[in-house]
């Protein structure tokens, strides 16, 4: 019966009916009509042969493959799949091929041998074929001219199909050879032209650094690796002549530990961009020099360029930063580290001097002072500060010169920074340091919440990458919190940890100083270092001996009546929140720098000039 309905299929049909090159692969050893002969070949399953002598792969000339098999015969499906799998592993140019059901006459035919091409059940059958290689299915099993009419349609839209792909794939590569060419027009004029008229202190690029993860670099072997406010930052460890790494100490015992941090090229991607990084690159060589260089100031040793990566190797300042010790010290229960009379007392004076050498001795302002960016080393009896994170720094030798670039981050920013068109960097900064004392007092983020900064409005301060000014919103509420004389002293008392009260008769006045409103009453480096001499050192059971600096007291003071109305709670002002208990969640992120090396945690710096 199945010959029999074959017969009926190719009776009134000629070879010349179908498409040219098209031919006929049975699954079950059925004849075909004289004239199909040539256009014929019958497969069983493990019988056939897909070596390069065999007759098979021969067919990958051919325009069409039709494969006749029964859906109810699992012989033959399996021979089918074992085709179609054998024809795809010859190589990529099989041509299509399309399986026609074929049973037994209509009359006679069982319901389960009709195949859809487009099943609603999902026949598991028809997904395997597609899954295999099969490009179509002819179903309802068509004799004569509608056999030859289904087949040739299936051939068209197959050959449509992988015109259609064809020309998709060549116009996405044309577009991928177009863009690879572009970018590395774009590479050659942004590092070698630009880099070399414009930021001659980054090195031509060498491309023995390779462009993948380093190893090793100049004798150092690369260690762990932490995420900071600037980027990626690696510890570097010396290697000995033998290639082994000495690890923390060398072998007379001297520590052999560097810092590398990481600056991906691809972030850069224009003059400002460039710019910025030589700019940051100038102010760390500068603050590096013999004569500028500071215990408590990070030291820039040597630049290198991979064809990936600026690679800044720094002098090594620790394997964590002030925010994070923080942070650790506002924890409850096992996981808190508290902090010793002594290291915060060194804290303090480490970060004013710090920022005072910055400012008195090479004239740099760094617009980005906070915590995140201090790197700290912990001992058992002490603690060092490396200020580090100089994207943003300028070199400012007329101390009246004012800059027109919002950046920094959000409290540490001074509310001219965001309000004005422009602002003095120096003054900006010494409104950073005291947010930093503030915190290394009261914990981190404490500010934030006592002034009601949620972190949504902190978003809304983040703009968009290349976007304008920063909100307002922030700015305000930072005027508003502290235009009233000694406010930030009354907050730092009020939000005092228990530990750091013996410090407050000290830190006080000089936190009302520093964060005043108004610049030009705000305190200058002078004023900040003389102070920072009378932060006590000693036992904290003994008062300081010595009262705050005349300078300080005449200009900045916090008068006795303020004191007094403090005291007594008749102050004109709403008494200060509660102390916070725990200040140790992530701070909100800062937003992104338009044109900077890293764009993590500032929150905007536009083009032009700093």
């Amino acid at each position: 019966m199945t010959q029999t309905w074959m017969n009926l299929r190719f009776a009134t049909i000629r070879p010349s009916d179908f498409e040219d090159k098209v031919h006929f692969h049975c699954m079950a050893n059925l004849a075909p009509q004289p004239a199909f002969a040539g256009m014929w070949t019958v497969h069983r399953r493990g019988e056939t042969d897909f070596s390069p002598m065999s007759p098979i792969p021969h067919v990958k000339e051919k325009r069409a493959i039709i494969l006749f098999a029964n859906p109810t015969d699992q012989l033959q499906v399996a021979a089918l799949k074992e085709f179609v799998q054998g024809m795809d592993a010859t190589g990529t140019d099989a041509p299509p091929m399309f399986w026609a059901a074929h049973t037994v006459a209509p009359e006679v035919r069982p319901h389960n041998a009709v195949i859809e091409p487009t099943p609603r059940d999902g026949q598991s059958l028809v997904t395997g074929l597609m899954e295999v290689g099969i490009d179509g299915i002819i179903s309802g099993e068509p004799a004569g001219f509608a056999l030859a009419l289904a087949i040739r349609m299936q051939v068209h839209k197959a050959e449509i199909a992988a015109n259609t792909m064809t020309e998709a794939v060549y116009e996405r590569r044309r577009r991928a050879q177009d863009f690879n060419f572009l970018k590395e027009y774009q590479e050659c004029a942004l590092w070698d032209y630009l880099r070399n008229r414009l930021a001659p202190t980054i090195p031509p690029c060498d491309a023995s650094l390779g462009s993948g993860e380093l190893r090793n670099l100049d004798g150092w072997t690369f260690g762990s690796c932490r995420q900071t406010a600037c980027g990626e930052v690696y510890r570097l460890n010396r290697r000995r002549q033998d290639g082994n790494a000495l690890g923390a100490t060398g072998s007379s015992g001297s520590r052999c530990r560097e810092s590398a941090k990481m600056v991906t090229k691809a972030n850069i991607r224009g003059m400002s961009s460039i710019m910025g990084l030589k700019r940051m690159i100038d102010v760390m060589w500068t603050v590096s020099c013999e004569k500028w260089q500071h215990p408590n100031v990070i030291r820039l040793k040597e630049v290198y360029h991979s064809p990936a990566h600026i690679i800044l190797r720094m002098e090594y300042g620790g394997a964590g930063s002030l925010y994070a010790r923080l942070c650790r010290r506002s924890k409850s229960g096992s996981s808190q580290r508290p902090l010793s009379f002594a290291k915060t007392s060194q804290m303090m004076q480490q970060v004013v001097r710090a920022v005072t050498h910055l400012h008195l001795g090479p004239k740099v302002c760094h617009r980005d002072i906070k915590p995140e960016n201090f790197d700290l080393h912990e001992a058992l009896d002490t603690v060092t500060l490396k200020l580090t994170g100089f994207e943003l720094a300028i070199v400012q030798e007329d101390p009246n010169s004012l800059c027109r670039c919002a950046c920094g981050s959000v409290p540490f920013a001074a509310p001219e920074v965001l309000l004005q068109p422009s602002y003095n960097a120096m003054t900006a900064d010494i409104w950073s340091t005291g947010i930093t004392l503030f915190e290394i007092l009261c914990g981190p983020r404490t500010l934030e919440k006592a002034l009601g900064l949620q972190p949504e409005e902190s978003a809304q301060a983040r703009p968009n990458k290349g976007g304008g000014r920063p909100d307002e919103a922030v700015a305000k509420k930072l005027v508003e919190g502290f235009q009233l004389k000694g406010y930030a002293g009354r907050l730092m008392q009020s939000h005092c940890l228990r530990d750091a009260e013996p410090f407050l008769l000290s830190i006080r006045p000089m936190v009302d100083g520093m964060l005043s409103v108004n610049p030009q009453d705000r305190w200058s480096a002078i004023d900040v270092k003389l102070a920072a001499e009378y932060i006590p050192k000693g036992n904290p059971a003994q008062p300081p001996a010595t009262p705050q600096p005349e300078l300080a007291i005449e200009q900045h003071p916090s008068t006795d009546e303020d004191d007094k109305k403090s005291e007594d709670g008749n102050q004109d002002m709403e008494d200060p929140p509660s102390p916070l208990t725990n200040c140790c969640e992530p701070r909100a992120e800062s937003g992104e720098i338009e044109g900077d090396v890293d764009g993590e945690q500032t929150f905007f710096l536009a083009e032009g000039s700093p």
